[in-house]
């Protein structure tokens, strides 16, 4: 018995230990970063060009994308670009948007919530540039 937990638990930790990675540029990953807010609130993601995964585990929120003027939160209150862009965070699945160059991705809540999110690159050949900006919260 002692013998087949030992080979258990080191097959485990082997497994464990191994992983692939990508080094190739259409799906490099530039970010990641959980947001955790306590009431209504207006966070700044991402700068474009990026895809943005989003996840939460209960209803709530929308992300948004919007041009960046000054690439801080005060760019997310854009009214016409919520309204052309929001989309709805539904529990339990993942968003994806693709947020154009230029573009600034927006978190906005009005309860408390943790968004859990990374961004790819997105429609650009980042072999030779370096990566958009990218805000880990």
């Amino acid at each position: 018995m002692n013998k087949w937990m030992r080979l258990l638990v080191s097959g485990l930790l082997g497994a464990g230990c191994s992983h692939a990675t990508s080094n190739g540029s259409a799906g490099t990953r530039l970010g990641r970063g959980t947001v955790v807010v306590q009431g209504t609130a207006v966070r700044a993601i991402a700068r474009g060009p990026v895809l943005i995964h989003a996840y939460v585990a209960s209803a709530g929120g929308t992300l948004h994308h919007t041009p960046a003027l000054t690439g801080t939160e005060a760019d997310c209150l854009d009214q016409a670009a919520m309204a052309d862009t929001r989309s709805e965070l539904v529990a339990d699945r993942r968003l994806a948007m693709a947020v154009p160059e230029g573009h600034l991705a927006c978190f906005m809540a009005d309860r408390p919530i943790e968004l859990l999110w990374h961004a790819h690159a997105h429609g650009v050949d980042v072999s030779d540039q370096a990566p958009p900006t990218v805000a880990a919260r």
